[in-house]
């Protein structure tokens, strides 16, 4: 039973009778605060471009931010939209699973995405690739006006395709595995209206903001930026 994925065990539990309210009331100590990622104080506010100083401090002290506007040009972000269509059409793109600190596993009713890895070197020219540079350029910007001191990103891309499809509360770290200090996200859907559904909701530690759900819907051209912090 141990070994069983968390999902999977209160599954049983569940047929099995077993009171999960009891399980669900229980307290809980925080285990994941907010990772000290940035140093507030070594801020050089002249390096700032995309982000202000109040950007980053937030980030720091709340686990996340919400940025509009980030690609100015809405033909850039329906072609790059239409790219990722075209990706999951010729089949570049696979069923998303999910990962422990010991195993791996794919359930399309905790998550419900396609994915694929993206090296922005080798996609063809054009708007995708473009915003995966401006992307990339987010990173630089994060180096050189704090100590971030980031030498990796990892870049990818992921299509809902409906239908219910999502992903489950998670944290995009494990511990243990590899660290991802800052995630990015952008918002290309450009059709989106509020009648479709979807929405990214962050879960702020315990100790910090009392377990207040914060959600973001996946309105075009928004982009969030988070620590580590749980969210679906």
């Amino acid at each position: 039973m141990d070994k069983l994925p968390p999902y999977l065990k209160l599954k049983i539990l569940g047929e099995l009778g077993n009171d999960l309210k009891r399980l669900s009331t229980t307290p809980v100590q925080d285990r994941n605060p907010i990772s000290k990622v940035i140093d507030v104080k070594s801020i050089d506010k002249t390096k700032l471009s995309f982000f202000s100083q109040e950007d980053i401090i937030t980030l720091q002290e709340r686990g996340f931010i919400v940025k509009d506007g980030f690609l100015g040009d809405s033909k850039k972000i329906q072609e790059s939209y239409n790219e990722v269509v075209e990706m999951d059409r010729n089949g570049d793109l696979r069923t998303s699973g999910m990962r422990s600190k010991v195993e791996n596993w794919k359930e399309s009713s905790m998550r419900g995405d396609r994915m694929a890895w993206i090296d922005p070197s080798k996609l063809r020219k054009g708007s995708l690739q473009d915003t995966t540079r401006s992307l990339h350029s987010l990173r630089l910007e994060l180096d050189n006006a704090t100590n971030l001191n980031c030498k990796r990103v990892s870049m990818q891309v992921a299509l809902y395709p409906g239908g219910g499809s999502r992903y489950v509360k998670h944290i995009d770290a494990v511990s243990g595995g590899p660290q991802r200090r800052i995630t990015c996200l952008l918002y290309l859907n450009h059709a989106w209206k509020s009648t479709d559904g979807g929405q990214l909701r962050l879960y702020p530690p315990l100790t910090s903001q009392k377990n207040i759900s914060s959600s973001s819907k996946n309105v075009t051209n928004k982009l969030t930026n988070k620590t580590n912090l749980k969210s679906e």
